[in-house]
């Protein structure tokens, strides 16, 4: 009976000790949403953006490349367009695309692009 008692004594220990390992570990919210997906009251949210140029830049959606999503933002300086680029994106499928479209990623993207 002792060592049934042992035993039980050292799971519960044992349990006890990893229980505060064992909890979900909450990371920061994704501030980054797909250009593609994105609601038109969402983008008009983010900065240097209005209701007017959501719902224009929508209307030139799908985009395809991150030139088509330049082109629809074209009425904003530069400096406000990648500051929009911290907040969206849009996929490339590096698996066929094109050399030229990859190292363009570099100029959107804020981590450098090794060459």
């Amino acid at each position: 009976m002792k060592q049934i008692a042992a035993i039980l004594v050292v799971v519960v220990l044992t349990l006890a000790g990893t229980a505060h390992v064992a909890q979900a570990q909450v990371g920061k919210p994704v501030t980054i949403t797909d250009a593609n997906l994105i609601t038109e009251a969402d983008l008009a949210k983010l900065p240097h953006m209005n209701a007017a140029l959501a719902k224009a830049v929508l209307a030139k959606r799908p985009f395809k490349t991150i030139k088509d999503l330049d082109n629809a933002l074209s009425s904003l300086p530069k400096e406000q367009r990648t500051e929009l680029y911290a907040k969206l994106f849009v996929p490339i499928n590096l698996n066929t695309a094109t050399d030229e479209q990859i190292l363009r990623l570099e100029q959107y993207v804020f981590v450098p692009v090794a060459k």
